[in-house]
């Protein structure tokens, strides 16, 4: 547990996904920048909204790669970046997410996430926020003790050993009546 683990709470409303975790990891090592964050410390989550009637639904079957995936880590020790690495329907580029709020802090062997994500940088420009929707979901936080990736603990699978959104657990979004 004092090695890796994480709690993450997430929220919403029309206009964004709102993300906070507390990781616990007794190494902080984050070396890497861009697209290669994943082999250090960072925290990477996925999202879909191709969910049809509460199921998972892939046309033929087979494994499903078309969805949202991000990283967020903190580069050089101090500068918080969210990293869009794939967009559901290729709707998003790929790269350093500007539009997005984010912070990210070291205390002791925390490190501490708080992101606003707009949906439209989730699903793109043209996406219409239905708070009724069922949506795939995975998370995970990656291990680094200074010698590579050794691995990583996660909230539902799909993104980790391999990218299949039907691994995905789902999430409802649970708002005041």
């Amino acid at each position: 547990k004092e090695d890796l683990s994480f709690d993450c709470n997430v929220m919403w409303d029309e206009e964004n996904l709102y993300v906070a975790a507390n990781v616990t990891d007794n190494i902080f090592c984050q070396n890497e920048v861009g697209a290669n964050i994943w082999r250090g410390d960072m925290l990477q989550f996925a999202i879909e909204d191709k969910l049809h009637n509460g199921d998972f639904v892939l046309a033929g079957g087979g494994v499903d790669v078309n969805f949202t995936e991000f990283g967020a880590a903190l580069v050089n020790n101090s500068t918080p970046i969210l990293y869009r690495y794939s967009s559901e329907h290729n709707k998003c580029p790929n790269g350093i997410v500007e539009n997005v709020d984010i912070a990210i802090k070291r205390d002791g062997s925390h490190i501490i996430y708080e992101m606003a994500i707009p949906w439209t940088e989730i699903f793109g420009a043209e996406y219409e926020f239905d708070a009724n929707k069922i949506f795939g979901f995975s998370m995970l936080a990656n291990d680094n003790d200074g010698e590579g990736r050794r691995g990583w603990i996660e909230y539902n699978s799909g993104i980790g050993s391999s990218k299949n959104g039907l691994l995905f657990g789902k999430m409802s979004l649970v708002g005041k009546n």
